[in-house]
């Protein structure tokens, strides 16, 4: 492996990708991260403790200002933003982000959200990925004025599983489309934040798209898993054909009610 980046910030620290990632990001010696928050309260201690390489800053996540603060001295920035806060704060916050980098000369950025490979949608295709399809030309359209030419990193890792079985899984239930047979790229959090955390202290790793994915399976193999490992069984409740998942999801796409409608 290269020689190890210094300093890393992670912006969006106390959620759950952000505070793994950071967590990771501290197994390599000569690394200090720079944690962003605007809820410094949820710091978990395994990371405020380590004073000496764990580096709080607080503040807006829109205010430019406050996130050069943060990014001064950086050469990595990762976005671990949550993607359920909302569509427009994902772009603004984003783009404040990677505004601070060209200010302070921030050589990478991580964008968010991990998941879905997005770069081959245009907006409107599918709504909950349009902020990641804004973030991402932006970036490679933008007319930046630093002295330090940002270079975008996105991985893509698939979907979540634990996502996939919070929307997808109930107690005694599970909900698919299709046959059930179809093939999902998986990743979990841990997987994603350890693979990130390795990416970023590489100088020499490579930038632009990234994929990567922990496994693969499909909805009837995780139920025979689940119902082996937890002695339960489970129904499966078809849903409709591929076509007519299709058929829903541009209705709710027209009455804005695309999380509600399909996903659940």
């Amino acid at each position: 492996m290269a020689i190890q980046a210094k300093h890393i910030a992670v912006a969006g620290v106390t959620g759950r990708l952000g505070n793994l990632i950071a967590s990771y990001l501290l197994k390599f010696p000569n690394t200090i991260v720079h944690g962003f928050t605007r809820s410094p309260e949820k710091v978990p201690g395994s990371l405020s403790a380590d004073t000496d390489r764990f580096k709080l800053f607080t503040g807006s996540a829109e205010k430019l200002q406050d996130v050069r603060k943060a990014l001064a001295g950086c050469e990595t920035v990762i976005c671990a933003y949550n993607t359920a806060v909302d569509n427009k704060f994902m772009v603004d916050a984003q783009k404040v982000l990677i505004e601070a980098c060209d200010a302070e000369g921030v050589s990478r950025y991580f964008a968010s959200d991990y998941t879905g490979y997005y770069p081959r949608l245009e907006p409107g295709d599918l709504p909950i990925k349009d902020p990641m399809i804004k973030i991402y030309k932006y970036i490679r359209d933008g007319n930046f004025s630093g002295t330090v030419r940002v270079k975008p990193v996105h991985i893509l890792a698939g979907a979540f599983i634990e996502a996939f079985l919070f929307f997808f899984f109930k107690l005694d239930d599970a909900k698919y489309w299709g046959t059930g047979n179809e093939t999902w790229d998986f990743s979990s959090y841990e997987t994603i934040a350890k693979y990130t955390a390795h990416v970023a202290v590489d100088e020499e790793a490579p930038t632009g798209i990234l994929k990567f994915r922990d496994f693969q399976s499909n909805t009837n193999s995780i139920v025979r898993a689940i119902q082996t490992l937890k002695n339960r069984s489970i129904t499966l409740k078809y849903q409709g054909s591929l076509e007519e998942a299709k058929q829903e999801v541009e209705i709710a796409k027209k009455n804005g009610t695309f999380l509600q409608n399909v996903l659940v």
